[in-house]
């Protein structure tokens, strides 16, 4: 699989961005925020991980060590390749 770069959850009244060697971008409609630190942190990098036999996730592993998991049947998830990214340029 390509390197992963950027995994987006988008809902209704609710939109996190995760982009590796940026800042971790959360916005909700009531304009509440989940933690203000966990948000300040910055990911490092994104890797695929088989949770059980058949089920697939994500880790979003930040710079400060905190580890952050979302599965592949996360509705609203978007994944951005370095792939991706190279033939769009």
């Amino acid at each position: 699989m390509n390197k992963i770069v950027k995994i987006s959850v988008i809902l209704p009244g609710y939109e996190a961005r995760y982009v590796v060697g940026e800042q971790i971008q959360i916005k909700t409609n009531s304009g509440n925020t989940l933690n203000k630190a966990f948000e300040d942190d910055v990911v490092k990098k994104i890797v695929r991980t088989q949770i059980a036999y058949d089920t697939y996730g994500y880790d979003i592993i930040t710079l400060s060590g905190l580890i952050l998991e979302i599965k592949e049947d996360q509705p609203g998830l978007h994944l951005v390749t370095q792939e991706e990214i190279d033939e769009s340029n």
